[in-house]
């Protein structure tokens, strides 16, 4: 009678982590620029861009409205905001 040995099993795999894109300066400072105006989507809130960033957003210069007209103009979304909670 002979007896075989089963073959030894390989036994778990080696870890090997994802290959992952070398940094890039450009991709960085487009995450930072998309997570601002994400940010400047929230009224009231006011972002700063340094001036790579605001002409990569398509900033222009405002001269409609004065930089007061502009803070005062979120005052109304709050007032309307307070208004929905009364209602609701």
């Amino acid at each position: 009678m002979t007896f075989s040995r089963p073959a030894p099993s390989p036994g778990p795999r080696p870890f090997a982590p994802a290959k992952l894109p070398p940094v890039d300066g450009y991709a960085n400072a487009t995450e930072v620029l998309r997570e601002k105006l994400a940010d400047a989507l929230t009224p009231g809130f006011q972002v700063e861009l340094d001036p790579d960033e605001a002409e990569r957003a398509g900033a222009f210069v405002e001269d409609v409205l004065t930089e007061q007209d502009a803070a005062e103009s979120g005052d109304d979304l709050a007032d309307l905001a307070s208004q929905g909670d009364d209602q609701a």
